[in-house]
């Protein structure tokens, strides 16, 4: 406990401009945590639809709001995790409370033009750093994770059973933090943009006992077939995207989410009107309903996947 407490108060104490505390791991193997497929329920497909509304109402709120005072230097944690020859760089944004207060744990999965090894370039498009400013840090304190993967690889990809390498590794990193830091396991959330939205979809549906809610944004992976055979019930999600899209990318915006809401989720999907291009990033992260949404969204059993994980570690 004095360990940990002080490390709040170093945090709290950096100034801007400092170097992080490195936290660099390496793992033999990712055998120890739980298969994500475990125990999948066959469920009955429903005729529940996603709920769609437009973007048109907050258009003077659709671009990144100008004053953010947090940036990549408050992320005063990073380090290097290994495992069977990957590797993922990390930085972490740790709220300033005091006592060991639990508080949730917000995933930024980037895209894939930001793939590589130098810990910074998962922050180019930097509109989700609006979770670290100090007004929402006020009303919800909570961490902030942004992962780096390596060039050549990705988040989500078609495979139906199992996640991709860097997903598990993501769990895998997740699980170390949330030994050191006090995060509340029944309020993970994850978000992600392009490829980054693809293991969004992958999180929230291989591993809706470990993320209480996700946010895809611009998704370019995922179908309504990988949705029906994986046959379980995924964590609320909610979608953006611009209505002037690539075709093959809007289409498939547009089927997914009715897809994952069969299912009995909380599926939405929030398009902009008249607006071109992928990068609805540019406006999602500033949808008025998007965070408080979001913070209330919370597991509703016990979070048994990292229970299951500590009894392997012993």
């Amino acid at each position: 406990m004095k360990t940990l407490l002080s490390c709040i108060l170093l945090l709290a104490l950096s100034r801007a401009g400092a170097a992080p505390v490195e936290m660099n791991s390496t793992l033999d193997g990712l055998g120890y945590l739980p298969d994500a497929a475990r125990k999948a329920p066959t469920l009955p497909m429903g005729s529940t639809r996603a709920k769609v509304s437009k973007a048109g109402s907050f258009s003077q709120r659709d671009e990144k709001q100008a004053g953010f005072t947090v940036g990549m230097d408050a992320f005063a944690w990073a380090g290097t995790l290994q495992a069977d020859g990957n590797e993922m760089r990390w930085r972490l944004f740790a709220p300033t409370v005091t006592g060991n207060v639990r508080c949730p744990l917000v995933v930024f999965l980037h895209g894939l033009g930001e793939a590589g090894a130098d810990n910074t370039a998962q922050f180019k498009h930097d509109e989700f750093l609006v979770f670290a400013q100090p007004a929402i840090q006020r009303a919800c304190p909570a961490y902030v994770l942004a992962p780096q993967h390596a060039r050549g690889e990705s988040w989500g990809g078609p495979v139906v059973e199992q996640p991709r390498f860097q997903l598990r590794m993501l769990v895998a990193l997740i699980d170390q933090l949330r030994v050191k830091f006090p995060v509340d396991l029944s309020r993970i959330y994850i978000v992600g943009l392009s490829s980054g939205a693809g293991g969004v979809i992958d999180a929230v549906t291989l591993y809706p006992d470990v993320f209480a809610a996700g946010v895809a944004i611009s998704n370019t992976h995922g179908s309504p077939y990988m949705i029906a055979e994986r046959r379980r019930k995924p964590s609320p999600v909610w979608f953006f995207i611009n209505d002037g899209e690539s075709q093959p990318i809007l289409d498939n915006a547009k089927t997914l989410p009715d897809a994952m809401a069969r299912w009995g989720s909380d599926i939405r999907l929030t398009v902009a009107d008249k607006r071109a291009g992928h990068a609805a990033w540019q406006w999602s992260f500033f949808h008025p309903d998007l965070l408080p949404w979001l913070f209330r969204q919370q597991l509703s059993v016990r979070p048994s996947y990292f229970e299951a994980a500590d009894r392997a570690r012993k």
